[in-house]
């Protein structure tokens, strides 16, 4: 959970960016650091704990008991066009 606070905090959204990162600049603080993977399932597994501490964190910030909450909107890259620039089933419509 320390190297996800970590890489939250640096920008880095990826698990391997996360691995990645640690392996190359943290090593000897996480000696135990396995394979990406491994390190993916783990993270993975703790899900619930990161619910709790979530949880906590909002009920002493107030958010569980204001009635307006904002939201940050930065936006989440989910897919990229592969093909667009080489395509040619609608080249007579562009």
């Amino acid at each position: 959970m320390t190297m996800e606070i970590v890489a939250e905090y640096r920008g880095i959204e990826t698990d391997v960016g996360v691995w990645q990162y640690f392996r190359d600049h943290w090593q000897e603080w996480f000696p135990g650091l396995k394979s990406r993977t491994t390190f993916a399932r783990q993270s993975a597994n703790l899900w619930q704990y990161k619910a709790m501490l979530q949880e906590k964190l909002a009920s002493q910030l107030g958010a569980l008991d204001d009635d307006l909450h904002l939201i940050d909107g930065v936006p989440i890259p989910l897919c990229y066009l592969a093909r667009a620039s080489r395509c040619r089933s609608f080249a007579d419509y562009c």
